[in-house]
């Protein structure tokens, strides 16, 4: 139970998995390895839902054409968050005007992104795309830009930068805000740049150090940050949190928080503002496996760092 506290419990059957295919155990075995590791901290169906949603979930890039035909034939303007930004901003969002807004975090797999954009625009339909350090991709950026959607900043500097450090207090990450937005504003300013266009609002990532830390990366984001980069909106703004009803994908089998999208739409909810992810589109067992080791590896060091 120690080791489990350790690391988080969704994590530990990616750690067992690895373990018994590195050794060349039969499925039997690892079976059995990652049941008597997972122990109470995770029951067998948990664990089975977690295999599938990172190994053996197919496409479902389908459901996703399928979500937007229905909002169409619903009569909803199907979106991005920068021009629902605009019609908020000059009071045109009326009271008989529907709207599907759409927002993908590219935190993984940009092959899923390409697939999302080629879907919405044989639909004719817009959307905001954000994407990390890792997951840029100049050409299709600047595609799905000159479309007419949003490519912009998914970013987590104060992350990165306290992993990086080894600062795990809430009273040293303040100490070291400016260091990190320093930081910032050159990764914004060379994405910009690269892609050549404004990069009108960003969105935070979440990162399990912000959690552990209590605080979001949203956080370095001070006004003046703001106004030396030209950002209008960060998507965690109240102008675009409230009069909606956010709606985000999660993992295989609730695939959706707080409600199923096309009921919203069938039900007529006025605004609906959809997040979606590529990891929850399709199973990519060599970026998921990369990144839930990496995910173990900065859990054990962190716990570990706070002992020493």
């Amino acid at each position: 139970m120690a080791y489990l506290w350790l690391v988080d419990c969704k994590e530990v059957w990616c750690f067992t998995a690895i373990l018994g295919h590195a050794l060349h155990l039969n499925a039997g075995v690892m079976f059995l390895l990652v049941t008597k590791v997972a122990g109470t901290a995770m029951n067998l169906q948990n664990i089975a839902a977690r295999v599938y949603a990172d190994y053996f979930m197919p496409n479902r890039l389908k459901e996703y054409a399928e979500l937007i035909s229905c909002g169409l034939s619903n009569n909803y303007k199907v979106t991005s968050v920068i021009q629902y930004y605009d019609m908020l901003v000059n009071n045109e969002v009326g009271n008989t005007e529907k709207l599907l807004v759409l927002r993908h975090d590219i935190d993984s797999d940009v092959n899923i992104a390409k697939q999302f954009w080629e879907i919405e625009k044989a639909k004719g339909v817009f959307a905001s795309y954000y994407f990390r350090l890792e997951t840029l991709q100049q050409e299709l950026m600047q595609n799905i830009a000159g479309y007419g959607s949003e490519a912009s900043y998914h970013y987590e500097e104060l992350a990165t930068y306290c992993k990086r450090h080894n600062i795990f207090q809430p009273e040293d990450v303040l100490n070291a805000i400016g260091s990190i937005q320093e930081e910032f504003i050159k990764n914004y300013w060379h994405i910009r740049n690269m892609l050549g266009v404004p990069l009108r609002s960003v969105a935070s990532h979440g990162d399990w150090f912000n959690r552990k830390l209590g605080m979001t990366n949203r956080q370095l984001l001070s006004k003046e940050v703001r106004s030396d980069c030209g950002i209008e909106v960060e998507c965690y703004d109240e102008i675009l949190k409230t009069g909606c009803l956010r709606i985000s994908d999660t993992l295989y089998p609730e695939y959706w928080k707080v409600a199923s999208p096309i009921k919203a739409i069938e039900d007529g909810v006025k605004v609906i503002c959809l997040l979606t992810h590529p990891r929850h589109w399709e199973a990519n067992w060599a970026i998921n496996t990369g990144q839930n080791i990496t995910r173990i590896y900065e859990s054990l060091k962190f716990q570990i760092m706070l002992k020493s």
